[in-house]
């Protein structure tokens, strides 16, 4: 779901949709403003104001050198395994 957080660089409409997209699927327990927040943190930055001052030609590069790391089983909520 989040494999948006192990890319070189998204777009700030792709940021956006994986934002939206987290909201959805937490039922709305995690705003729109906090999937921002917390995209910003995986993509290595102090908060979404950071970010948002380094967009490049309306791309956000990922700050990140340890992406490989990223446990991508917690953020896979789309997925139930019972």
């Amino acid at each position: 779901m989040l494999l948006v957080a192990t890319s070189d660089s998204v777009t700030v409409v792709e940021f956006k949709r994986a934002a939206k997209t987290i909201r959805k699927l937490s039922n709305r327990a995690i705003q729109h403003a906090q999937g921002l927040e917390l995209l910003s943190r995986l993509f290595g930055y102090v908060n979404l104001h950071d970010a948002t001052c380094n967009v490049n030609d309306e791309t956000i590069a990922n700050r990140r050198r340890d992406r490989d790391k990223i446990n991508m089983k917690l953020f896979d909520v789309a997925r139930r395994v019972d």
